[in-house]
């Protein structure tokens, strides 16, 4: 029997189909299935997502309605449709609540740190840079709000999933 869900990423729409059975998982969304498995690899919040024969390291962090989720160098915010009422209030649009923490989607240094704590940020204000592989990567704001703390500075190095900027 499959389980059927409505979820929104990053703004949009979308109905989806999971089914569990003992030859494995799918998911369809839209006409298509998709193979899947997802196991959680004894790194908080890491997990190894497999999709037909393609492997993916997902950082997944639950948030109030939903879930803020890394794969690779993209940033995707997905809501499970649990704060409907909110939805349904603001035109369509759930108002950000909680605590949004900013994780490096690579490892590397950081070169700028355009915030401090305190600042008001609007959603996809640049927060800060890490250069890796001699590349300026540019990490936004996933959502407006104000910077509570910043856990890094110029010349740090920072591992994959650290925490760098939390915005409340």
């Amino acid at each position: 029997m499959a389980l059927k869900l409505t979820l929104d990423l990053d703004g949009v729409s979308h109905e989806v189909e999971v089914e569990t059975s003992s030859g494995g998982n799918r998911i369809r969304l839209g006409d298509r299935w998709y193979s899947v498995e997802l196991e959680a690899t004894g790194r908080p919040n890491l997990y190894s997502l497999l999709v037909d024969g393609r492997s993916y390291e997902v950082y997944a962090e639950g948030r109030p309605g939903g879930w803020d989720v890394l794969i690779g160098v993209d940033v995707f915010s997905v809501d499970t449709g649990r704060s409907r009422g909110a939805r349904e209030r603001n035109g369509g649009i759930a108002p950000p609540t909680g605590v949004w923490l900013l994780r490096s989607p690579l490892a590397g240094i950081v070169s700028d740190v355009r915030v401090q704590p305190g600042d008001a940020v609007g959603q996809g204000q640049v927060l800060l840079v890490v250069e890796s592989m001699k590349m300026n990567n540019e990490l936004s704001a996933a959502r407006a709000g104000r910077v509570a703390a910043v856990h890094v500075g110029a010349g740090d190095r920072v591992e994959r999933g650290a925490a760098l900027i939390q915005v409340e």
